[in-house]
C-alpha cells in the first residue's frame, strides 16, 4: 500500500511539474527560432537552426 502510495505521489509530481514548466520550455524554445519557423506544421519541439534574432530585436 505504501509503495503504490509513494509511486502515485511520484506520478502526480511528475505531471504537475510537466504542467508548470512545460509552458516555460515553450517560450524559450519559440524565442530560439526564426520568423518563419514558429509558424511551421507539424510543430517542432526544437528549432532546426537556434537563432537570437529575436533577442537582437528586443534589446535595439
Amino acid at each position: 500500500m505504501k509503495l503504490l502510495l509513494r509511486t502515485l505521489k511520484v506520478l502526480l509530481l511528475g505531471l504537475f511539474l510537466v504542467v508548470a514548466l512545460g509552458p516555460l520550455y515553450w517560450v524559450i524554445v519559440t524565442s530560439l527560432k526564426g520568423g518563419q519557423e514558429i509558424y511551421t506544421f507539424p510543430i517542432r519541439y526544437w528549432p532546426s537552426e537556434v537563432t537570437f534574432e529575436n533577442y537582437k530585436y528586443l534589446f535595439r
